[in-house]
This record gives C-alpha cells, sequence and structure tokens, in this order.
C-alpha cells in the first residue's frame, strides 16, 4: 500500500491471483503459514514463491499463477534462498525446492 493506504493495481492483481490460487488449492494457504513460521524473514511474495516451489512448479508456472514476470519470480527465489541460507547456516549449493519439500507442513 502506497500513499493514501490504496492498494497500486500491480498489487492488486497479484493480491487477486493468490486469492484465485487459494480458491482452487486451499492446502496452499497452511503451506504458507507453515514455511513463514519456520522462515519469518521472508516477505509476502517470497513466502508465496516458496509454496509454488515446494509444489514443483517452475519459475514461469509461477510467474503465470501470479500474474508477474519470470524475471521477478527469480528475483523473489533468489532473496528467499539467501535468507533460509543465513537463517539455517547452509551453504548456497542447497536446493531451496528439496529444503522447502523437507518442511513438515
Amino acid at each position: 500500500m502506497r500513499g493514501g493506504g490504496t492498494m497500486s493495481e500491480s498489487h492488486r492483481k497479484k493480491h487477486i491471483a493468490w486469492e484465485q490460487l487459494l480458491q482452487q488449492k486451499p492446502h496452499l494457504d497452511q503451506a504458507f503459514h507453515s514455511i513463514a513460521s519456520v522462515c519469518p524473514d521472508l516477505t509476502k511474495m517470497e513466502l508465496r514463491v516458496c509454496v509454488l516451489v515446494r509444489e514443483g512448479l517452475y519459475s514461469w508456472e509461477i510467474a503465470a499463477n501470479l500474474n508477474v514476470s519470470e524475471r521477478t519470480i527469480e528475483t523473489h527465489r533468489y532473496h528467499a534462498h539467501k535468507k533460509i541460507t543465513e537463517q539455517f547456516g547452509n551453504d548456497l549449493s542447497f536446493s531451496l525446492s528439496a529444503f522447502l519439500r523437507s518442511l513438515i507442513i
């Protein structure tokens, strides 16, 4: 939300896209909250991307589902990977998708 507290058009489209995904796949909400509890430093968008990576989606599929560019998804994946690495003390060679699938949700 910017300035006067209204949602930008871009932010609104992303929010609607996520809500539509949750209607189709309600289990994603539980995964979102579970990952958030383990990795509290991730932003909402990084969490959404992590949830969909955990589901096995490719970056281009995540981009289509969240109504953003593939490059945007790659950036969020990179930041999530970096934050998780810092939090858990792993090196950057670990697989983000394998780590996310290892979480009990």
